[in-house]
């Protein structure tokens, strides 16, 4: 998805105005249980190297009838960050 707009914890807003100029971009995955950790885990590597560069790694987990364990809770609530109102 192109031309998102938005404001991250560690970079300016980008609201594709004069003042605050610029868009996001966004990467949408559908994968199976097993691939959410490595795909954080090369999210958090990628934040290191490129620090400014705005990543995030965000997942939404569809329910079958069945109790979400305590592995993809912990993911879960690490993976929620609040937003910040825009000015």
């Amino acid at each position: 998805m192109c031309g998102l707009m938005g404001e991250g914890e560690e970079s300016e807003p980008k609201l594709g105005t004069h003042y605050w100029p610029g868009n996001n971009n966004a990467l949408l995955l559908a994968v199976s249980d097993e691939k959410i950790k490595p795909l954080c885990e090369l999210v958090r590597k990628l934040k290191v190297e490129h620090p400014r560069a705005g990543l995030r790694a965000f997942f939404y987990i569809q329910f079958h009838h069945q109790a979400l364990d305590s592995y993809h809770r912990a993911l879960y609530r690490k993976s929620v960050t609040p937003q910040k109102p825009h000015p």
